[in-house]
């Protein structure tokens, strides 16, 4: 213990005070340790937070650029739990969510944010198709610090456009001397899953002056609630439609307010609650061996290795009109008046409707995803202490991806109300759901039966209503609806999956070469060469039948309504939950948050189903088959030039420092995709294992070759930055560079589809080019933005800042659906007769402009009595406003997707010698997810404003353990998605508070 007490303490308020800050990503200043200590004064050994803060305190005060650092507090603790937690803090970093967990990051309203592991492009088995990682797979044990660049230099490596996130690992030589050893066991639970998680972590690390090791591995089981309620369809699509749209859903509208026109209003294809967990299991293991193999050259390898194997599963009723035109009666909502000179007319958002559901299914599925990756580096520098400097690097990497999703659907009710009966091959007819609930007759809004247009009763529904109440959904269904087993029947199962690869390979040369010129201190300069390989495979999973008339053919909808083709009889038996082959799987489920008027609902349970083999007990003849349009190869070569003056000086006496310099990149493109053709009428047929089939139900598009095109271009991107000391204790910082980013591969990959149709005109069998689509543009541009920064920062007291930033982005290039005109599409025969094919695809035009600043508060209460000087705040504010190229219902202009124009962390801290907390809150106003086309009207998808609460406090027993305790999402809080007003909710997701407890000890 320190024998200097007061002395103590101002070292402590000051280090949490500047500690958390930076763990925030605010920018700080601190004197060094020896300048701090007085003569006759004991110094006191930095650990735990304060040591992790003066680190992050040095980098940023040294960087030339605005860099945010976090620190690791001890080894494998970072602040939070995972590495996309820590990053929110940061000011101008938002954040993604998978089941409750940080998983992407998005800086300054863009989520083209680049990820590198020690400086060089990372491999992620999350994301194999583009440049951002998915880090849900990454344990953030492994990390010992995480760098967010907001202005690149010349020296970074390209691929985001308003910044670089750099994951940091130990190095053996970086150590203290000799052994270190740390480990940790976490104990975790959920609010909602109640599950005993647990995780462990062990790391030894070795430093022995010329050589030493490290190994780092990591293990966590844990399940996460995650369920969610709302409209039909997945977490990211809906079933939507506007009721006045007669090609898409043919129904006539309601003229809601009496004035002789049909309105505007959302039509639901039906209303879902789901209650579903995901389970996670991470393994991760990094190591490294380093020597010092003379004065002036080391050896470096390191290997960093992750393995995730993730189960979705999910229960889940849907309440459906079965695709048909008329079964909700919506109640009166509230008019949005149409603009003057709008496409379309007035809206109305409508939060209840009366309903006639046509089918009540309980929906039981899984989804499996096992992520591997491999990412190594080999590096050797030279440093003899002159003014050369120089490192050869080798980095490899592989990573796969491959996910499984089995969907089993059931019907409660018998299936006569929308499809009637199926007929089996031995010519009987019975419902889809023998013994089903039958329901009763239809309403109309006034609450009289409901008449078909021949003045007949429109038949049965199961009839009641559904409505939007604050932050939840409401049901009101038949009390008998669900209530026997023998209502219960399985109709439909099918799998199908993708399987991604990827290969990089990097060679480079980094060299600086100090100078003995004014104001001029040194020269960087490199090359790199890099290769990236990304074969991606879409399959689905088909069964082979035959039909009535003996013709073989594939199906991939096993659907007890789906006809065989050309004889239309049925190809899968209805099995009901009685059965023995499936009674045991059947459960029994009644909990769905924000859910009410759903009584107990049985499921075939995904956890004791498996979906392989159970589909092969149905099916003996089924194969995967590869789903041609959404699969691609690319190959991607960069050839690198980069080149930096470093300067510093002092103008007046005003000292500065900075850097300018350029990088020029070669970028050359391979695309190997793929030619479809739609399904036409049962005539189109494939081939497997020599025997031709024909293509049954969920089964749209055949191979019919592949193409491969090639692409290349150069970007010349200068970089300059430059920090100036206007004052003691007051820094200003200009930052100008422009920026490059590769698309996500699928924009480039995915195929062509042709729509061809029959024609006597041209002789038998000719089918001629109707329209196309092709989903990947491989000729596509990369993104480019040029990016402008001009910081202020105000350093005050001990562990004080006051700062300011404003950023300017201009979007040179981004992306949007358009309509191109193809002449190279032929007919069946070969033949190209038209000329003018209409084709959407994905084309590059000229984005928007965002403009926006930052404003971070930090300090540390230390001028407070007694107690309250162990106390500390932070405080950010993040402006973002965005405009892109996509409209809203109106025509109006939309921002960006997934950026907040509004952003705020305040955080309280307490530090004293043994025992620390932090409570941190974060809010994010609405977000753009996607405009969606709903059958062909443009729809904004919002999320609504979300915050988070969460807490973390560790106690020191003694030099050698800790015990530590983690609160997430403390007060449960549930994102909200809504279509185009605020009022027009879609869906509510709902993740649960997480509690982990973790005893720690380090030696």
């Amino acid at each position: 213990m320190p024998t200097n007490p007061r002395f103590s303490k101002t070292r402590l308020a000051c280090a949490i005070a500047t500690g958390t800050l930076v763990t925030l990503g605010v920018p700080t200043f601190a004197q060094s340790q020896a300048e701090e200590a007085s003569p006759g004064v004991e110094q006191v050994v930095v650990t735990g937070i304060r040591r992790s803060l003066e680190r992050s305190i040095d980098v940023k005060r040294d960087a030339n650029s605005v860099v945010d650092v976090i620190t690791a507090e001890d080894i494998g603790k970072l602040p939070d739990s995972t590495i996309v937690d820590s990053l929110q803090r940061v000011t101008g970093v938002q954040i993604e969510r998978s089941a409750g967990e940080g998983s992407r990051v998005s800086i300054r309203g863009s989520a083209n944010v680049m990820t590198m592991l020690n400086g060089e492009q990372f491999l992620s088995a999350g994301n194999i198709t583009g440049v951002q990682p998915d880090l849900t797979d990454i344990p953030s044990t492994m990390v010992s610090a995480v760098e967010v660049q907001k202005s690149p230099t010349a020296t970074t490596l390209t691929g985001g456009l308003t910044g670089t996130i750099n994951l940091k690992t130990h190095r053996p030589l970086d150590l203290d001397a000799g052994h270190t050893t740390s480990t940790e066991l976490t104990l975790a639970t959920g609010s909602r899953t109640k599950e005993e998680d647990y995780g462990v972590q062990a790391f030894t690390g070795f430093n022995g002056g010329d050589w030493g090791y490290t190994l780092n591995a990591s293990y966590s089981d844990f399940t996460l609630g995650d369920d969610q309620s709302g409209s039909n369809g997945g977490d990211y699509a809906g079933w939507w439609g506007m009721p006045n749209e007669s090609w898409a859903l043919p129904q006539p509208g309601e003229d809601l307010n009496n004035n002789g026109e049909m309105d505007n209003f959302i039509q639901y294809q039906g209303f879902a609650a789901a209650n579903r967990v995901n389970q996670r299991k991470r393994l991760g293991i990094n190591g490294s061996l380093q020597f010092q193999l003379t004065d002036a050259i080391s050896l470096l390898g390191e290997a960093f290795y992750t393995d995730m194997e993730q189960s979705r599963r999910q229960r889940g009723l849907s309440v459906t009109g079965a695709w048909t035109n008329d079964w909700t009666n919506p109640v009166f909502g509230e008019r949005r008046e149409a603009p003057e000179g709008a496409s379309y007319g007035d809206f109305y958002s409508v939060q209840e409707w009366q309903i006639n559901a046509l089918r009540v299914v309980p929906n039981s599925n899984e989804q499996l995803d096992q992520r591997e990756s491999l990412n190594t580096n080999l590096e050797l520098s030279y440093d003899n202490g002159g003014a050369f400097t120089a490192t050869v690097r080798y980095v490899h990497g592989d990573a796969s991806n491959d996910s499984m999703s089995f969907q089993m659907d059931a019907y409660i009710t018998d299936g006569t109300q929308h499809n009637g009966y199926s007929t089996y091959p031995d010519g009987t007819e019975e419902p889809v759901n023998v013994g089903g609930y039958h329901g009763s007759p239809a309403l109309a809004s006034d609450g009289t039966p409901a008449l078909n247009e021949q003045g007949e009763s429109r038949g049965n529904a199961v009839v009641g209503s559904v409505a939007f109440v604050g932050d939840g959904l409401v049901f009101d269904l038949p009390s008998d609806l669900g209530a026997d087993i023998s209502q219960y029947g399985l109709v439909s199962n099918h799998l199908y999956g993708q399987n991604g690869e990827a290969s990089l390979d990097v060679l480079r040369f980094d060299a600086s070469y100090e100078l003995d010129v004014v104001n001029l201190t040194s020269v960087d300069f490199g090359v790199r060469l890099g290769t990236r390989d990304v074969d991606y495979d879409d399959w689905i999973n088909i069964a082979l039948l035959e039909n009535q008339a003996g013709e073989p053919y594939g199906i991939r909808w096993k659907d007890a309504d789906g006809g065989a083709p050309n004889t239309g009889e049925t190809s899968y038996y209805n099995i009901k939950f009685s059965d023995p082959m499936i009674r045991d799987y059947v459960v029994s489920e009644s909990d769905y948050p924000g859910v009410t008027g759903v009584n107990d609902i049985l499921y075939l349970d995904p956890a004791k189903v498996d979906g392989r083999s159970f589909t092969n007990t149905l099916f003996p003849n089924n194969f995967d088959y590869a789903n041609p349009g959404n699969s691609y190869e690319v190959e991607e070569k960069t050839q690198t030039l980069y080149a930096q003056l470093n300067f510093e000086g002092e103008w007046g006496q005003f000292p500065y420092r900075g850097n300018v310099g350029f990088r020029y990149i070669k970028t050359e493109l391979e695309t190997t995709s793929n030619i479809t053709e739609g399904k036409v009428d049962g005539e189109t047929t494939f081939t497997y294992n020599g025997t031709d089939y024909l293509m049954g139900s969920g089964w749209d598009n055949k191979n019919v070759g592949t193409y491969v095109t090639p692409n290349d271009y150069d970007d010349f991107l200068p970089a300059i930055n430059l920090a100036v000391t206007v004052a003691p204790d007051h820094l200003l910082r200009f930052a100008y560079n422009k920026a490059m980013t590769m698309h996500n591969l699928d924009n480039l990959g995915q195929g062509l589809t042709v729509q061809r149709l029959y024609t006597e005109e041209y002789g038998d069998g000719v089918f001629t080019v109707d329209t196309a689509s092709q989903n990947g543009n491989p000729n596509l541009e990369p993104q480019r933005t040029t990016n402008v920064d001009l910081s202020y920062e105000w350093y005050f007291g001990r562990g004080g800042l006051f700062s300011a930033a404003a950023f300017y982005r201009d979007n040179e290039t981004t992306l949007i659906t358009d309509y191109i005109i193809r002449d190279d599409l032929a007919d069946s025969d070969g033949v190209i007769r038209n000329d003018s094919v209409r084709t959407s695809t994905l084309v590059s035009v000229p984005g928007g402009e965002t403009k926006g600043f930052e404003v971070g508060y930090q300090q540390a209460l230390e001028f407070l009595p007694g107690f309250w000087e162990d106390f500390g705040i932070t405080a950010n504010y993040t402006y973002s406003p965005s405009e892109s190229e996509q409209t809203g219902f109106y025509g109006q202009k939309l921002p960006e997707g997934r950026n907040s124009e509004h952003q705020t962390n305040f955080i309280v801290w307490y530090e004293n010698e043994r025992f620390s907390a932090r409570l941190a809150h974060n809010w994010r106003s609405k977000q753009l997810e996607w405009v969606a086309d709903v059958w062909g009207t443009p729809l904004a998808v919002w999320q609504a404003p979300t915050d988070d609460l969460s807490l973390s406090m560790s106690y020191d027993i003694d030099d050698t353990f800790s015990i530590n305790f983690e609160g997430i999402n403390l007060l449960e809080e549930q994102r909200t998605r809504y279509l185009g007003w605020e009022d027009q909710k879609d869906k509510f997701f709902f993740t649960e508070r997480r509690l982990n407890v973790s005893l720690r000890a380090t030696f």
